[in-house]
């Protein structure tokens, strides 16, 4: 048994020894002059949109990472540059949760080393920055802001997709976990006041280099529900009811949906999906979606 123990625990080590080599190596490889951020929509197939400083989640205020510290971006971290796709939320110092449509094309069976070794580029977050500010990056690539993804799991029946590092993920006051809500009833928060935040485009497809939030109402159970199409039976519909008409769009997808109560921030829901026009652009104007978190597998898999 003991023998078999040491096995298993050299096999461990190992996996975190590769995991920490990829990282420095890939870090050691960039050179901070060339390296750009970039925003891409859902799949490395689609058009790239370079970060554009007049833009926000849309008619969002800025906030600092310091007020979400849980906030990260996930995307793609090559030699040259990192591809911001979705929002996510650490929840603990391994796990982040993030919407399944972001990164299920790399399939539960996702191995980054291989991955890499294949295409030059791997899943990773980017925690504790609220700007994607390519100068403020370049100075900040030797310092542990870079987390490689190595393991995806989620179900068929979800929209929550739990990602995780092998390498902890080091809290700060700009790093930390979210809290999660203590009842397994969604349905608690229908009718109340809750935030989105994240770094997604606007409704003329320009991305943020900065984190913004806006306010919403979930209109679940309002007199106002259907406006949700019926949606709402799996997710939170969220409208900002002032003449503001905030909203999430592109790129938010994955993003912390947040209540406050008991003198505290808690992490409700997951940014879904959002009303189109023919253009494709996002119809701030009418509901966005939040997949539900408490009655989701997903508390189940963390809690234990």
């Amino acid at each position: 048994m003991m023998f078999l123990f040491s096995i298993l625990l050299g096999l461990h080590l190992a996996k975190l020894s590769s995991q920490v080599d990829l990282t420095e190596n890939l870090l050691d490889s960039i050179d901070p002059k060339k390296f750009q951020i970039y925003y891409k929509n859902n799949s490395l197939t689609e058009e790239t949109f370079t970060i554009k400083n007049n833009s926000k989640i849309i008619n969002g205020y800025p906030v600092s990472i310091k007020g979400l510290p849980y906030l990260v971006s996930l995307g793609y971290l090559s030699s040259t540059g990192y591809w911001h796709y979705c929002g996510g939320s650490i929840v603990s110092n391994s796990q982040i949760i993030t919407l399944k449509d972001c990164f299920a094309n790399l399939g539960k069976n996702y191995n980054y080393y291989d991955f890499y070794t294949k295409n030059g580029y791997v899943l990773a977050l980017l925690a504790g920055s609220d700007r994607m500010d390519v100068l403020k990056i370049r100075q900040q690539l030797k310092s542990e802001i870079f987390y490689i993804i190595d393991n995806i799991d989620y179900r068929d029946s979800d929209s929550i997709a739990i990602l995780k590092t092998s390498v902890p993920i080091k809290f700060t006051d700009s790093v930390n976990k979210a809290i999660l809500p203590t009842t397994s009833n969604p349905w608690v928060i229908n009718g109340q006041s809750v935030v989105a935040a994240g770094w997604g485009t606007n409704e003329k497809n320009e991305a943020s280099p900065s984190l913004h939030y806006t306010y919403m109402n979930v209109l679940n159970g309002m007199s106002n529900e259907n406006e949700c199409q019926g949606y709402e039976k799996n997710n939170y519909c969220c409208k900002d009811l002032s003449t503001r008409n905030g909203n999430i769009c592109y790129g938010d997808g994955g993003g912390p949906l947040i209540h406050y109560e008991n003198n505290q921030w808690v992490l409700y829901g997951v940014a879904n999906f959002i009303f189109v026009d023919e253009k494709n652009q996002c119809i701030n104007t009418m509901p966005g979606f939040f997949a539900t978190l408490p009655n989701s597998w997903v508390m189940r898999e963390i809690r234990n």
